[in-house]
């Protein structure tokens, strides 16, 4: 369940169906097509933010994507038996939520997020959208959280280049 490029944080994205996983191009991000796709971190051997209380995401994008990116959080795990990389699946990165709301969006009403600037681009919340028209990118911070996981949901009506990369702290 490590799905970040080993040395740099940058983390691949995979499919709504589990079909596909979009391999990381070191200092790019991953070339997505229009459709959903998630970003996973978190919880098991994952990269944060089962290790440390301050969690950082930073995306970006080119031009050409267009869409939404929201966060989801689950406290499931990844397989059950609570053994690391074995067991049957229990709760999938690309889980749609069809029936089931085993990821549940995040928004709180007073986070703060910085405008991704560019005609068209914007953020809400912990909804940001890309326009389609301008690169962009943005940086939030995640804190006061104790979920197991967390995934940005990156829903596109146009493809492109999306790189995102997480890091965290722990205070002494």
């Amino acid at each position: 369940m490590k799905y970040a490029l080993p040395g740099s944080g940058d983390l691949q994205a995979i499919k709504n169906d589990g079909s596909t996983i979009a391999q990381v191009v070191d200092g790019d991000g991953c070339t997505l097509t229009s459709g959903t796709w998630y970003f996973a971190f978190g919880g098991e051997d994952a990269p944060l933010p089962g290790e440390t209380g301050l969690v950082s995401v930073q995306l970006q994008w080119s031009s050409s994507v267009a869409g939404t990116f929201t966060f989801e959080t689950t406290n499931y795990p990844a397989r059950r038996g609570g053994k690391r990389g074995q067991g049957a699946a229990d709760v999938a990165d690309s889980d749609g939520n069809a029936t089931r709301t085993n990821w549940v969006q995040q928004n709180p009403p007073t986070l703060y997020v910085p405008t991704p600037p560019g005609a068209g681009n914007s953020a809400t919340g912990l909804v940001i959208t890309a326009g389609g028209a301008n690169a962009s990118g943005t940086m939030i911070d995640l804190g006061n959280t104790g979920a197991r996981r967390w995934r940005v949901k990156a829903a596109l009506t146009a493809g492109g280049i999306v790189r995102v990369a997480v890091n965290g702290k722990v205070g002494g």
